[in-house]
């Protein structure tokens, strides 16, 4: 199916064919249905505060109204979903950069978002007490933890930390090892599964520990408690389905890589 926009045909977007999602934050657009803008970023020099679509992130209007010397941190990182589960950070010091120095953060030439540890974090509290989280994210880190996720507590659980028996409430498991280090990864993760992709390769593959017990307080991109435990590293896309997209995995994970050419 194509979509008509203004009278052109164009081909569909990663949630215009893989609809549902729980929340979809991105700096490329994933759908024609969603209009709005990616984030809303913070300047160093006075503190004023816009909104950028996905072009206006990638065609360099980010980055000339941060301007040269100035950095960029992001406020807001918008749901792409429809649901409004937008992924806010509302104290300056704990937004992550977008713009670094007057220049756009990327990986790979593509626009990032870098979290550089401290309690640096965005709040999705839309996704607090989901019963499952489907997810797919494009991240790179120097780091060999890979927590991206978790709630504000020792007592919530996280995803994605060094043991692979970590708990397991939502997505199941951890992982990590040095051969992830510096490199643009794709990660996705259906219940009870982490598995992740370099070049082509599936690196590493873990079932979680359990599926049930606990109780998430806060559910923050970029740390796993508040306190302890922070990620370092860039994340340029996180999608999350509430429902099993087991049977799309392959080609979710296909578009994905089409646009990011991780492999």
């Amino acid at each position: 199916m194509s979509w008509l926009i203004t009278g052109i045909s164009k081909a569909p977007l990663l949630l215009d064919t893989y609809s549902g999602a729980a929340a979809a934050y991105s700096l490329r657009q994933l759908s024609w249905a969603y209009g709005g803008p990616a984030v809303r970023v913070r300047r160093s020099n006075d503190n004023a505060e816009q909104d950028f679509t996905a072009t206006q992130v990638s065609d360099g209007t980010l980055a000339a109204w941060v301007g040269a010397g100035n950095n960029g941190f992001v406020r807001t990182w918008y749901d792409q979903s429809g649901n409004g589960g937008n992924a806010v950070q509302s104290t300056n010091a704990l937004q992550p950069t977008i713009v670094s120095n007057g220049s756009l953060v990327t990986q790979a030439g593509k626009a990032a978002t870098s979290f550089t540890g401290s309690g640096v974090r965005l709040e999705a509290p839309h996704l607090i007490q989901r019963a499952r989280l489907d997810s797919y994210i494009v991240k790179n880190t120097s780091d060999t933890d890979y927590l991206l996720f978790g709630g504000n507590t020792s007592t919530g659980f996280s995803w994605l930390s060094t043991s692979a028996s970590s708990n397991a409430n939502l997505t199941g498991g951890g992982y990590g090892g040095s051969l992830y280090a510096n490199n643009q990864l794709f990660v996705g993760a259906t219940r009870g599964q982490i598995y992740s992709f370099l070049d082509g390769y599936k690196l590493e593959v873990h079932q979680g520990a359990s599926t049930s017990g606990g109780s998430w307080v806060a559910f923050d991109i970029g740390v796993y408690n508040r306190s302890t435990l922070d990620f370092t590293g860039s994340i340029q896309e996180l999608v999350f389905y509430a429902s099993d997209q087991s049977a799309n995995r392959t080609a979710i994970q296909s578009n994905i890589n089409a646009h990011y050419a991780i492999y």
